[in-house]
Formats: C-alpha cells, structure tokens, sequence
C-alpha cells in the first residue's frame, strides 16, 4: 500500500513496557591556473547508486540493523521515537534489531493533524524545524517525567523525532525532511540537540521511507557515543545509504554536549559529498565577522519566489571590484525584472565560495585535510562575512551544476554575475573545466547552463592604466566558440551591464585606481607590508582587519610568501587537495 502523507487521518502508537535491557578530508577550490583533477572522477563516485556507502570510522557496526542492535543493548540509552509522514521507519530498525525493550519507551506516528496538535501544540506548518523541535521537546519532557524515577540517576534519556513531506500522488513538491534527537551525552547533563535537514530524490514514498530510515538509524547510534565528535557524526551519517538518494543540507549541533564551529561543519558536509552546497545568512545588518551574526539556513527557505543574483569564486580575498559587481548587478536585475514587493519578493545577492568535494570514496574519508588549510577556508568565510550577504559553500563545480541547483529552489530569473579587471569569456565560461565529463562537450554544457533562464551578467574589465571596455563582444579564440558567445549575445543570454547601473567612479579612468586590483596584487601588497591595500578592498574588510587583526581574515598559510616577496599564488586549501590527488 502507498505510505501516506501527513494528511491522512490515521494515528496510532505501539507502547513498549518498561524493561531493564539486556561519524576534512581534504577539497579543492578551483583555481584559475590548474586544470580541476577531480571534475572527471566526481560523476563516477557520486551517481551510481550500485555502490553503497559504507561507515568508515574505526569501531562503528558495519550495518544499521548492527548499529540498531548495539543502541538495544547499552542500558544507559533509553527513550521515545516519533515520527509523521513516511511511516515509524526509524523505529522499525530498532523493533527489529533485539533487545528492543532496552531502547524503545513508546514509538507514535501522529499523522492527523488535530491529533498532533493535540500532542505537540498547533504549528501553521508541519515539516519545518520549529514543528520538529515542537516534538522532541514534548517527548523527552513525557518520557523523563514518567520514567526518570523507574530508570534511576544513569539513564540517559533521549526523545527522536521526524516530520517528513514524502512522495505523494499526484504532487510534484520538494520531498523534504526535518529530523532531531534530544538527550543526555552523559548522565546527568544538560540538554543536546542534534537535527538535520534532508532532501530525497528517490520516486516513491516507499523508497524515501527505506532511506530515512537507515539515516535516522545512524543518527541515533552515533549520538548514543558520547564519545562521537561532530566530525564523526557528520561523515558516518549516511553509511549505508546508496549515493544520490538523499542530501543532507543541514545539521545542527546545539545545547550543552556541543561547542561547534557551523562554518567547519558546513565544509565538512560539503566535502563528504552529504550535499552539494550549504547556504549561511546574515542574522541582521550587524553581520560583520565569521559566522557571530551568520546561522545556516535551508535553501528552499531562503531562495523560494526569489529572482537571484551569484557572484562565485576562490574568494582568496575581498576586492572593490566585487563589491561593485555585486551593487552594479543588483541594479540591473531589479531593472530587468521590474521588481515589484508586491508581486515578487526582494532579489536575493548571494556569493558562492567554490570548494569542491572528494566524494565518499575511503580514501578521500579517511584523509585528515592539515589544520592549516581548515584554517585557509575559515579565514575567507571571515572575510566574505564582510560584504553582508548569504555565502553559499559550494561544492558545485561547472557553472551549469550551479543553475540546476539553484533553478531547484526558484522559479524567478536567475543571474551569474562575472567580469571585472582582466576577466576574459574564453577563459571563463568557455573553458575546458567547465564542459568535462559531457558528451556534448561545450554546446551540451551552455545547453544545461542556460535551459532554465539563466542569464550571465558580464561586469567590464578595467586595466592597469583605468581603461574600461566590454568584454562581452570581445572574440573568442576559436570559431566553434565564437559561433556559440554570438548565439548568446544575440538571444540575450550573455548581456553586459549597462553604464547606468556602475557607478561613475568606476567608469571614470581618474578615479577609478581602487577598482583596478585584482586579489593576488591585494595578496602581495599585503605581503609586502604595503599599505595601500587597503584602498583596494571594501572599507568593512578593512575594519574587521583593523578591529580583528589580519590573522581572522586571512590565513598565515597563505601569506608565505613567493620568490619575488609577493603572496603564494596556491594557499594551504588549495595545496591540500593538490597532495591528495597527487598521492590518489
């Protein structure tokens, strides 16, 4: 039979008496001088789903229903399951794994909604983090309440919950989950929380159901070790799980148990390949440095009904040109659009900060990735934190896997922004990298590229001496690829920004001199002890340097310095993943 979603009427509960019973790797961020090594072996890993990812840490069972088993037996770990819109299959692994009386208080499936308001509070919406929270908080409040006294002082109690939008008919809706855990990492301790965010791709409810299942399995066992670091948890969340089924977008460490740093998980979930891309965004207009005023949001949340404007790179550092790029652009797609608040909602400025994952092979879990180069990536999200906008950390190679993925979440338009200083089409988006892997080579990848409306918004260049020129009619070097950029030109999917929308101090060759740097001359100016760097970058980077120190916003691995006393041009991030695929 077809599982339901949470609209059917059916609620029941199986209760269980009481009973003593018997979790970075290394990445790479593509740099503008080497060929990417792992775009061509990326599809290989990540698409089959003829090969299962297995757990990899030291001491963790080698299947769910083992890591079931093992949470049945410790007699410290005992609680509630709950769960609505695909069926109790969480609690399913535990029921059937032995020794259940040693886990399981009770396990619901509310799936009416009067009746789960009745139980947990009436919520406008129901598979949202605020429902799930709404869940956990009243289990663990009902199983500590009426157990804590049975179970004694050593019992860690803990309440697990879902609230899970699956497969229905006729319904073409994000499938989408919100998943927690609340409990005692020791006994006696305060509160955690650990959730997550998960969206599956799988084309039955029966199928999602199989695959949240064996998630929300692991997610139990590893937390039940308190021993398990965020680290840990996060890289054996989908043991198990056959690759492309389910992405985790989000997951959240809180309470007590956890002292986390969100911007490292947020790489870590990246490299590992649990998704493709995690989006922060600034809390209020305080947002100034690394993730105080930053928190990760879903996508959908963020992106839905929005007209979006990108802007990707290294982001080794912040210059003026990508400030104005970003302010010239937004101009322009609220002209094009005819922005209306009434009609549409506030378009969206979003920088990409492109790292790209290993996948989920052994070898590329099992690499510890040095500290220098966590640190490397630490120190650019404290930078780009300047600019007051969402970052997305991407593991998003070629430019068209970044208009699928945002054309997922919105279906207003959608614009990449590139250009500025010595920027060249040929080099950009026509290049080798950006075609690997496809068949159809080039063609086939402006074919993905642009096939939901996308537009490329070109920025001008500016030289060394002021000059500002268009790009945009610049010839390609080749007549293949010119025959293409003419084709863009001409049905407006390549348009330059227009004058009107760049400030006159830009356009102006005499006072245009901040605009003209580029990041590796900020790079070395900053190596070189001179000052006048600080002309080149926004006048935030500036006072976070100032207020911080430069170590915050930039990190020492990359300062060592060339041959010729200017910075490296391959920091620590990007030197790491070179030694790995060296080695590999």
């Amino acid at each position: 039979s077809k599982i339901k979603s949470h609209m059917v009427m059916v609620g029941f509960k199986i209760l269980i008496p009481c009973a003593l019973p018997v979790l970075a790797a290394s990445f790479f961020i593509h740099p503008t001088t080497r060929s990417d090594p792992f775009i061509a072996k990326r599809t290989n890993v990540r698409s089959s789903r003829d090969v299962v990812r297995a757990s990899y840490s030291d001491g963790i069972p080698p299947s769910p229903a083992e890591r079931s088993l093992a949470v049945n037996l410790d007699p410290s770990f005992y609680g509630s399951f709950a769960e609505i819109g695909a069926g109790q299959e969480v609690s399913r692994y535990f029921l059937r794994a032995g020794a259940a009386a040693g886990t399981v208080a009770r396990s619901v499936s509310a799936y009416d909604m009067k009746v789960s308001d009745r139980m947990y509070g009436e919520s406008s919406r129901y598979v949202t983090q605020e429902r799930m929270m709404q869940m956990i908080e009243q289990e663990y409040k009902e199983v500590e309440g009426t157990l804590r006294e049975v179970k004694g002082p050593d019992c860690r109690f803990f309440s697990f919950a879902s609230t899970i939008a699956a497969k229905a008919y006729m319904s073409d809706r994000e499938c989408e989950a919100y998943i927690g855990i609340m409990y005692q990492k020791e006994a006696g301790a305060e509160l955690s929380t650990v959730w997550l965010h998960a969206r599956m791709t799988d084309s039955t409810a029966e199928l999602q159901g199989d695959a949240l299942g064996v998630l929300g399995a692991n997610l139990v066992y590893l937390v039940s070790k308190a021993e398990h670091d965020e680290k840990t948890i996060i890289k054996n969340l989908m043991a198990d799980i056959n690759p492309g089924r389910l992405t985790v977008n989000w997951v959240g460490f809180e309470g007590a148990g956890w002292d986390v740093d969100s911007r490292l998980c947020a790489l870590w979930l990246v490299q590992y390949g649990l998704t493709e891309a995690v989006l922060f965004q600034p809390e209020d207009e305080r947002a100034v440095l690394g993730n105080r005023w930053f928190k990760a949001t879903v996508p959908n949340l963020a992106f839905y009904k929005r007209p979006i404007l990108v802007q990707r790179g290294r982001f080794r550092f912040v210059t003026k040109s990508n400030e104005a790029i970003f302010q010239s652009g937004l101009a322009k797609l609220k002209s094009d659009t005819g922005h209306d608040s009434k009609k549409t909602r506030e378009p969206l400025s979003v920088v990409e900060l492109m790292i790209t994952p290993f996948g989920n092979s052994d070898k590329a879990l099992s690499y510890d990735a040095p500290k220098e180069a966590e640190k490397d990536f630490i120190s650019r999200f404290n930078v780009l934190s300047s600019l007051r906008k969402p970052i997305l950390i991407s593991g998003l190679g070629e430019m068209h896997t970044l208009a699928t993925y945002m054309s997922r979440y919105t279906n207003e338009q959608i614009v990449i922004a590139v250009g500025g200083g010595s920027y060249s089409l040929d080099r950009g988006i026509c290049s080798d990298r950006e075609c690997q892997g496809l068949k159809g080579g080039l063609l086939e990848a402006f074919g993905r590229l642009f096939a939901k409306g996308v537009k490329l918004y070109v920025f001008p260049n500016i030289s060394p001496d002021g000059k500002v020129t268009s790009c945009v009619e610049k010839s390609a070097s080749s007549m293949e690829k010119e025959t293409l950029l003419s084709h863009l030109r001409a049905t407006s999917k390549l348009v330059p920004i227009e004058n009107k929308f760049i400030p006159e101090i830009v356009l102006n060759e005499t006072t245009n001199q901040p605009f003209r740097g580029e990041t590796q001359q900020v790079l070395d100016m900053i190596c070189k002890f001179d000052a006048g760097w600080k002309e080149l970058v926004p006048e935030d980077v500036v006072s976070v340097v100032n207020e911080k120190g430069i170590g915050e916003v930039f990190s020492m691995g990359s300062l060592k310095g060339s041959s010729s006393g200017g910075a490296a041009a391959v920091s620590a991030l990007e030197q790491c993943a070179y030694d790995f695929h060296d080695a590999n």
